[in-house]
């Protein structure tokens, strides 16, 4: 907001407060502010309180205006939890550090993306600019609210207000969708880091891959799949691209993979009965 467009006096701050009842129509009047807009949307939500602090001002022609002069970022990250009424809802798994929204249509929670929240938000924002009456000021809507840096920092705030363990899924009646795709970022994000001198062969990395998923009752990916899928996802997470020149220990043949990367320890679970039954096997085969 320019200040050569208004300026603002600091008693004439307002939040949401709820319309009165319109009882001849049965219904609430059309919301008039934006925080009036985004109760009407999401009603269950403004226990976080008001979506905006809003003013009013006058122009030079006497006109009374009213703009959205800063967001309330507990509401918004709260409203990314979805619409209990219409039974949406969004978690952030925190062992996993990754969003998941219940896919109602298949009946399981899938991974989605922070972009993708930030898309979600950005045209809850755009939808409220278009049905506000022309009294409202349009500019914070349209484009300070919906500017990258705002929407990263209320999706940082709903990984807290969002966050749930691993045994949310214990009494949930809506399983987690498990893939290979989404398996190969976990483990990615959970097992892999960038290190000067480090080398990660495609062996080694889909031995380890292996484990992560028995570990977690998925049937493993063949090696070709793997390394087409893992190719990818390393480009995009450390700017690497597959090399087949790495010598792992001295004197030993040249191998395909990764340099600048290294992996800890493949975090373990506790094994499925499938994978306990394999290691018992394994070692009555080794005993004499």
């Amino acid at each position: 907001m320019g200040k050569d467009r208004h300026s603002l006096d600091c008693s004439r701050l307002k939040l949401f407060a709820a319309p009165a009842h319109n009882v001849l129509a049965g219904h609430q009047a059309k919301p008039q502010t934006p925080s009036a807009w985004f109760a009407a949307k999401f009603p269950a939500h403004t226990r976080f309180g008001s979506a905006f602090l809003e003013a009013e001002y006058e122009t030079a022609a006497g006109l009374t205006r009213l703009t959205a002069l800063s967001i309330n970022e507990d509401f918004f990250a709260a409203i990314l939890g979805g619409n209990e009424r219409l039974k949406h809802k969004v978690v952030f798994l925190v062992p996993e550090r990754q969003f998941l929204f219940l896919d109602l249509r298949r009946g399981v929670f899938s991974a989605t993306t922070e972009d993708q929240l930030k898309v979600l938000l950005s045209q809850l924002l755009l939808g409220c600019a278009a049905e506000m009456p022309p009294c409202v000021d349009l500019h914070n809507l349209f484009l300070t609210f919906r500017d990258d840096k705002v929407l990263s920092r209320i999706v940082r705030r709903a990984k807290a207000m969002l966050a749930v363990k691993e045994s949310f899924f214990d009494n949930c009646p809506y399983p987690r969708e498990r893939d290979h795709e989404d398996l190969a970022l976990l483990f990615t994000r959970t097992t892999l880091t960038r290190a000067s001198t480090g080398i990660l062969t495609i062996h080694d990395c889909h031995e380890s891959f292996t484990v992560f998923c028995k570990g977690r009752g998925i049937a493993p990916m063949g090696r070709k799949a793997f390394v087409m899928l893992m190719k990818g996802i390393i480009k995009e997470q450390f700017n690497r691209t597959v090399r087949n020149d790495l010598i792992p220990v001295p004197g030993s043949k040249q191998k395909s993979g990764w340099k600048g990367i290294t992996q800890a320890d493949v975090e373990r679970e506790p094994l499925t009965a499938e994978v306990e039954m394999e290691k018992t096997k394994a070692t009555e085969k080794a005993e004499p």
